[in-house]
């Protein structure tokens, strides 16, 4: 599993594919992540995803995927993980590490 997040990380590193993961991240965002957290990433009821480090989204991505991460509020996410492949995961994570939470109208309801 090491080997499989060090890969994904170089993979990410490789500017060329950047703009095409992204593109490919935000679909897969829309059709596989946005119930949870929100189009905007930011709903309460889910961690806030975007702005975080792409190999904090592939690890946790991957833990998922294996069944090493269990989480009662995103059980969800299990099944989620199981379904995309490592290429999809680098996607949705490249996606998400690029967008930034301070700029979706964040509101805090104390």
């Amino acid at each position: 599993m090491k080997r499989l997040i060090f890969i994904m990380i170089f993979l990410l590193d490789n500017v060329s594919n950047v703009a095409v993961a992204s593109e490919r991240g935000a679909e897969i965002f829309s059709t596989q992540c946005a119930a949870c957290p929100g189009n905007a990433g930011i709903e309460t009821d889910a961690p806030v995803l975007y702005g975080q480090e792409s190999a904090y989204i592939v690890k946790s991505f991957v833990a998922f995927k294996h069944g090493h991460r269990r989480d009662r509020i995103m059980m969800a996410m299990n099944a989620i993980a199981t379904a995309l492949s490592d290429d999809d995961i680098r996607d949705v994570a490249v996606f998400v590490a690029g967008r930034d939470a301070c700029q979706v109208g964040l509101k805090i309801d104390h």
